[in-house]
Formats: structure tokens, sequence, C-alpha cells
């Protein structure tokens, strides 16, 4: 697998099973990701010495969670995209970026 991505706050046990199974993690997170990533330290994870270097952290911008969540149906359809600095939702109706801040 070349790319683990996770959605949330994974814990460490699942970070070790992600750095085990791809080259690259990519975690978009809703929480602080400054605690997420507290919540990892001291424990085991495959690769961890190298965290910072296959690991790509997200935090996710509470606006345009807001946003989703006002928008969202019981049954739709819409594309998500990033491309490193930009991301942005594609929706039957206008196009709103700012999904995802990196977090170095």
């Amino acid at each position: 697998m070349r790319v683990w991505i996770d959605i949330g706050a994974p814990d460490a046990a699942r970070m070790h099973k992600a750095g085990k199974a791809a080259a690259r993690v990519v975690v978009y997170t809703h929480k602080d990701p400054e605690r997420v990533a507290c919540s990892w330290a001291g424990e085991h994870i495959h690769r961890g010495a190298e965290l910072e270097l296959y690991l790509e952290l997200y935090s996710v911008a509470r606006p345009f969670l807001a946003e989703l969540v006002a928008r969202l149906k019981r049954r739709m359809v819409f594309a998500l995209g990033t491309a490193r600095a930009r991301d942005r939702l594609t929706w039957p109706g206008p196009i709103f970026p700012g999904l995802a801040i990196f977090v170095p």
C-alpha cells in the first residue's frame, strides 16, 4: 500500500498499523492536531522515529465542517479533492475551499 489515509483521531495502535502497511500516512483530524500527535508520544509505532518523514497531519477547519454539515442530506454525491496546498469540495452548487490546514 502506498498511502494510508485516516480521518479522525487515530490512536497509537492504528498509527502503528498504518506505518507498517504504507509508505506514506495522511491523517485528517477535526480535533486539535497537537493533542492528537501528543497522544502518540511514547507509544510503540512502527517507524516511530521516522514519523515526521512519512506522516502528514491536517487539521480540518471548523467553519468548513459547519458548512458541510449544514448541506448534508441523506443520499448525496460530492467530490473531495486535495492538491498539497489547496483543498476543495465540489458540491452540487458552489465550490467552497478551505478544507484543511497542514500541520508541520
